[in-house]
């Protein structure tokens, strides 16, 4: 390989997910580079960049490597953000260290569009059904380009010569083995490192969902009649009641402490609006 090369790996036009693109982008890397293993299909931004290190540091130029993004990563921008700014980095630098990176991801539209700019190929994958009713991968393969100013992007569906008579032979679709036909201790690994890190990554959001949920709970802003209905039942409360009669009003505090006794848990902004109703009433009544 004389020069570095990315390629972007995405879903179809009908699916995005589950259409063979991580299996395909490892193929193609093992034949690329038959060094190729999976110490070199990386999930995090920051492991990309140690692996760029890695290889400039060794100079073991020539390497192929897949950066599979896994769908449940899609929605979170910040990683998102993170990843198109370890791939430009790869790209800026993949020249001189002759690297061939593919980038897995559901729809290139997800691509930083700069970074689109910059890369060299992409290839699309659809699943589908043969004859024998097994399943089948084809992958559709173009070529990137932009038109003199760099903004409008283009792809283009590569020329193939016919060395018998000279023929220019455009062919762009390929029918793609299974992984596990081909490589099958490759896959094996592929799949055990895949599981393991989606599991890391199941447990990681369902701390990020838990906290953006307790959030919402928490800044959660109840309608005035149900902030009413609250009012009639704090009412009730022997606190409340008291500190009415000794006092004419009844404070945040008193107000939390008698739902949290009676087990009712509700957001803090709640627990002052209970209180200012309580207030407001008693001093219109006066």
């Amino acid at each position: 390989m004389q020069r570095g090369y990315c390629l972007a790996m995405t879903g179809g036009s009908r699916w995005k997910i589950r259409t063979g693109k991580s299996e395909t982008a490892i193929m193609w890397a093992k034949l690329v580079d038959p060094s190729f293993d999976c110490s070199r299909i990386i999930y995090r931004p920051t492991d990309l960049l140690k692996i760029l290190n890695k290889i400039g540091k060794n100079k073991d130029y020539g390497k192929a490597i897949v950066v599979d993004e896994a769908e449940e990563l899609v929605a979170n921008t910040g990683w998102q953000s993170a990843m198109n700014k370890a791939i430009s980095l790869a790209i800026a630098t993949g020249g001189f260290r002759r690297t061939f990176i593919i980038w897995v991801t559901p729809t290139f539209d997800w691509i930083d569009k700069k970074i689109r700019k910059l890369i060299n190929g992409w290839g699309s994958t659809e699943m589908h059904l043969d004859q024998f009713h097994k399943k089948r991968c084809t992958l559709r393969f173009f070529e990137i380009g932009t038109d003199d100013s760099g903004e409008k992007i283009f792809k283009h569906t590569p020329k193939f010569y016919d060395h018998v008579d000279g023929r220019v032979v455009h062919a762009n679709k390929f029918e793609i083995k299974s992984l596990q036909e081909v490589f099958p201790e490759l896959r094996a690994e592929y799949i055990e490192k895949s599981t393991a890190f989606k599991e890391e990554l199941n447990t990681l959001l369902y701390e990020i969902v838990k906290t953006e949920e307790n959030s919402v709970l928490k800044n959660k802003s109840f309608s005035s009649e149900s902030v009413q209905l609250l009012v009639d039942s704090a009412l009730q409360y022997p606190i409340v009641k008291t500190s009415l009669a000794d006092k004419g009003k009844v404070t945040v505090a008193q107000v939390r402490y008698s739902f949290l006794n009676d087990g009712k848990t509700l957001p803090e902004r709640t627990y002052k609006d209970i209180a200012n109703g309580i207030n407001f009433t008693r001093k219109i009544n006066k």
